[in-house]
């Protein structure tokens, strides 16, 4: 007869079940014992062999994992401890990602119900779409595919603009400058006369309107243009005045260093500590104010 074996183990609900998980846990820790055991459940001695007490009901009515559980705690593991003393490893799990969807797209919406063909819904089944759902994370507030089993998903926000919701459209920023040259590219004034016209801002009444002097004819004055009217010039020569429009060296001038038309580029050399700053077309223009100023 083996001697008696305590456990502590409290069984209120489904004996049987407990008696099991007992059953695995000590076969676990002691695989040389006898199928005859001694139990102590609730302060009570039970004398008859774990087989008995764990009937064919019992072990059907145990989740599976209590299984594992108890044959881990007989080897020596305990919930929530690394196995051999080591950190704990938090088991992941992979989040679906629809097929053929390229990096930061957003799946189609799913077609509606109106087809021709009737759909038969299967046990289970529901004639709801599907819900798009995906796991961001926390800490980054950033979609991840990667998360810890226990980790909820939540459901894809809708994209684009819906029926009746307010949406705010920033208004262009105001970059016209006096004294700058621009050129005429909205072919709507005049009947097209403007288009492509040159000349010296010489007046900029509000955020978006601006007063142009045309070279051709000379000293035409052209008022309440839009600045969505017009685009900047700069000089071809070498070392003509330019003035910095956007950007790190905003309504700073220089003068004209390099002009690379491929890229629509432009090295400007800056006053003051002539160092080369490299902008866009768009960010600079030609200057053609007193030298004084911007100084």
């Amino acid at each position: 007869m083996v001697e008696p074996v305590s456990l502590s183990m409290s069984i209120k609900r489904k004996p049987a079940v407990a008696v099991a998980a007992a059953g695995f846990e000590k076969a676990a820790a002691e695989p040389s014992a006898s199928a005859e055991e001694v139990f102590e459940v609730d302060g009570g001695h039970v004398g008859k062999k774990a087989a008995e007490l764990a009937t064919g009901e019992a072990y059907e009515s145990m989740p599976i994992e209590e299984f594992g559980k108890a044959m881990l705690r007989g080897m020596g593991w305990k919930e929530g401890e690394g196995i051999n003393g080591k950190a704990e490893v938090v088991p992941v799990e992979y989040v679906p990602r629809p097929q053929l969807l390229g990096l930061s797209a957003t799946p189609a919406a799913e077609a509606g119900g109106g087809g021709k063909g009737k759909k038969f819904i299967k046990p289970g089944e529901s004639r709801e779409p599907k819900k798009d759902m995906i796991y961001i994370d926390k800490e980054t507030g950033k979609q991840k595919w990667v998360k810890k089993v226990g980790e909820e998903l939540v459901e894809r926000g809708a994209t684009g603009f819906a029926a009746g919701a307010p949406v705010a459209i920033p208004a262009p920023r105001p970059w016209v400058r006096e004294h700058i040259r621009v050129r005429v590219v909205d072919k709507r004034l005049e009947g097209g006369a403007l288009y492509n016209k040159k000349g010296s801002v010489v007046d900029v009444s509000g955020a978006q309107t601006l007063s142009l002097r045309l070279d051709d004819p000379p000293g035409r004055l052209v008022e309440g243009l839009s600045t969505s009217a017009v685009e900047t010039v700069l000089p071809k020569q070498r070392g003509a005045p330019v003035l910095i429009l956007a950007g790190e060296h905003k309504l700073r001038r220089g003068q004209l260093y390099e002009r690379r038309t491929k890229e629509a580029r432009a090295v400007v050399r800056l006053t003051g500590d002539f160092s080369l700053v490299e902008v866009s077309f768009d960010d600079a223009a030609e200057w053609v104010g007193p030298d004084e100023e911007f100084e």
